[in-house]
């Protein structure tokens, strides 16, 4: 799946000893992402009125706003592996345990 941009970050809940790190990438007009260390995937629907993200904190703050309030759709980890294989390479999260 190509990703047109891709954000990650921690958000520093502390979900495990290593936070909570979060990666999510615009593809079309969905974002998807995946949140690393609780193992939730999901794709959120771009409203009507948002077509472009600017920078990574965009992206986050978008993707945090309607996780934190369920508003997401559940997808399977095949659909964001990529994602995260991008931010582990590129975006330099840390997966060690």
């Amino acid at each position: 799946m190509p990703f047109e941009s891709v954000a990650a970050w921690n958000t520093g809940r502390g979900y495990t000893l290593k936070g909570q790190r979060v990666a999510a990438g615009l593809c079309g007009v969905d974002v998807y992402f995946a949140d690393i260390d609780r193992e939730i995937f999901g794709k959120i629907s771009m409203k009507p009125w948002r077509s472009v993200f600017y920078d990574d904190d965009e992206i986050q703050m978008y993707v945090m706003s309607n996780y934190d309030t369920g508003q997401y759709e559940n997808v399977l980890f095949q659909e964001v592996k990529e994602l995260i294989d991008f931010a582990i390479l590129v975006k330099g999260i840390d997966l060690t345990s």
